[in-house]
């Protein structure tokens, strides 16, 4: 790793600490399959709970911080009985329609939307970033 990759990593690193996103990695022996380098985060899933300081994905966009991330872990979910995943809950993740001032893109979700709520927001962020989820 050069001292730029060094550098770099470290002020994403600086970044995303900077915006509340629990940071996983900045190991320079974690790749993706292309050998790239992973800089990865943690969303937790009650960032947003309807209160004064909520940190939303539009946050994350804003801030900067998605364009220093490779990947994006939404953060939690349950595990079913058969093995299977569902939400925890699912006000924030895919019920409550987020506003214009709590969007990504400041459009706020619909009724007619097939999703709202953050998986709405995850799915608007991923297309301005190049994030995996």
């Amino acid at each position: 790793m050069t001292r730029r990759m060094i550098l770099g990593t470290v002020t994403a690193l600086a970044t995303l600490a900077a915006t509340g996103l629990a940071v996983v990695s900045a190991n320079a022996d974690t790749v993706d399959q292309s050998g790239e380098p992973i800089n990865l985060a943690y969303y937790a899933r009650w960032n947003v709970v309807g209160g004064p300081n909520d940190f939303y994905l539009k946050d994350v966009h804003e801030s900067g911080a998605a364009e220093d991330l490779t990947h994006l872990a939404y953060a939690f979910a349950n595990v079913t009985p058969e093995g299977g995943c569902s939400p925890q809950l699912d006000w924030g993740d895919y019920t409550y329609a987020m506003s214009a001032e709590e969007s990504v893109d400041g459009v706020a979700d619909t009724a007619d939307d097939p999703i709202v709520g953050q998986f709405h927001q995850l799915k608007k962020l991923k297309q301005l970033h190049p994030i995996s989820t």
